[in-house]
């Protein structure tokens, strides 16, 4: 009498041997793998593109702030310019982006040094009457960063209007890619000089 595992080597090497199908699964295997590439790499694009964005609107509103505010009689213009904040924001939404950027705070001004590795430092804010609320006469007159040193000691402090912007981030594969590690709040900063 055969042992009743005799004939499963018969049936091993004939299951082996047959090679149908296998194509479809190695073109599966293969095709699933390019396909997460693709959903990481577009969203991955889009979250730079987004973010792109989001900082050329906040440059937009800092500019369309200057240029709707640029007179003397109208700096500190937080204070004395009352369309600032509406042209700013009408700036910050002429992206691509459109109304689904918003203001992350009203625009606000201040006295600013450069140091030498071109970082802006505040060494002051203003006061609703224009004049700065402790600021030096000159660059020297304030504490640099540990570490740093002002790229021109001697000038006065700059006044400049910030503006911040925001944006929301979704990702189009959120289960399967990879930005959804990344923060869902886009957020940039940008200063433009007044005076």
């Amino acid at each position: 009498m055969k042992p009743w595992f005799a004939g499963l080597k018969v049936r091993w090497t004939a299951y082996n041997d047959d090679q149908r199908g296998t194509a479809a699964v190695e073109f599966a295997l293969v095709v699933g793998f390019l396909v997460m590439i693709m959903i990481n790499i577009t969203d991955l694009a889009i979250y730079a593109y987004q973010s792109i964005q989001v900082a050329t609107a906040a440059q937009v509103g800092a500019h369309a702030g200057w240029t709707a505010c640029n007179s003397s009689n109208l700096w500190p213009a937080t204070a004395n310019c009352p369309k600032l904040d509406s042209v700013v924001l009408g700036g910050v939404q002429s992206t691509s982006l459109g109304t689904s950027i918003t203001e992350s705070s009203l625009p606000s001004e201040g006295y600013y040094c450069v140091t030498t590795d071109q970082t802006l430092v505040a060494v002051s804010t203003l006061v609703t009457t224009g004049s700065p609320s402790g600021a030096p006469s000159t660059c020297s007159g304030a504490t640099p960063p540990s570490g740093k040193t002002w790229s021109n000691g001697s000038a006065a402090p700059g006044e400049y209007l910030t503006v911040n912007a925001q944006y929301s981030y979704a990702p189009i594969f959120a289960a399967a890619s990879v930005a959804s590690l990344l923060p869902s709040t886009i957020s940039k900063s940008t200063w433009a000089r007044v005076e």
